[in-house]
């Protein structure tokens, strides 16, 4: 039960082109799911790298002290990968993180009391909270485009909460929660958590956000003045796809 002190908790890897990274996140990860009174599981999902990054994890995942699976599925991007592991999913607790470990899973500890006392349906870390620690920045431009994006994307897409975070690699859910919400979500790309936002609010579920202690990973792969286009083709599908929900 979720009022329970112990809970099963679900943690997703969504991972792509990882291979050089994986490992310590599995490593990381399980190390913190086994010290949980209620247990936990791992999955690892590929999402079709053409490097071997699903070996690397198959690898690493063996003689765990934990249950542990490892998927691939074919490339169609970070939210298609998120999806496919809540949809395997069991915990009582579901969350997932961003390959690097720019924020170490004892963070997630925070959110989780969150959704344990109650007061949250979904618990979002935020590197933008008032009382996160920043302990290495972005550099200026992804700065300035992480700015912009902020300001103008959830407004775009029709969020009515006030967000400090929406991307933030590092979010927590009620089980049964996440599994219902992911099962309607529509969006692969990396906008996919304006959707479940999105949705989240039409439900009457509660969002709230969690401080964490965050390092920049200068491995970013999303160039939003790059891929502009297909941002607000993103955006737009998002909300074209919850009105007619």
């Amino acid at each position: 039960m979720l009022n329970s002190p112990t809970m099963f908790i679900s943690v997703i890897i969504p991972a792509y082109n990882e291979q050089s990274k994986v490992a310590r996140d599995i490593d990381s990860a399980a190390t913190w799911l086994s010290a949980n009174p209620g247990g936990g599981e791992l999955i690892v999902i590929d999402d079709g790298s053409g490097d071997e990054t699903a070996k690397v994890a198959g690898e690493s995942c063996r003689n765990l002290e934990i249950e542990t699976r490892v998927s691939t599925i074919p490339h169609a991007g970070k939210g298609a990968a998120v999806r496919k592991g809540v949809s395997e999913s069991s915990g009582d607790i579901v969350m997932f993180a961003d390959t690097g470990l720019c924020i170490f899973y004892d963070e997630a500890e925070k959110g989780i009391e969150m959704i344990r006392d109650g007061k949250y349906d979904i618990a979002n870390g935020s590197r933008y909270h008032p009382e996160s620690v920043i302990v290495k920045q972005k550099g200026f431009f992804r700065r300035l485009a992480s700015s912009l994006f902020r300001k103008v994307l959830p407004f775009l897409v029709g969020i009515r909460g006030r967000y400090t975070d929406t991307q933030c690699g590092f979010k927590v859910y009620r089980g049964q929660t996440a599994r219902k919400l992911y099962e309607q979500c529509v969006c692969n790309g990396y906008f996919f958590d304006l959707e479940v936002i999105l949705r989240a609010e039409r439900k009457g579920l509660r969002v709230g956000e969690f401080p964490v202690r965050w390092t920049s990973d200068s491995d970013s792969r999303l160039s939003l003045s790059r891929n502009m286009a297909k941002v607000l083709f993103e955006v737009f599908r998002i909300r074209r796809a919850v009105k007619d929900a």
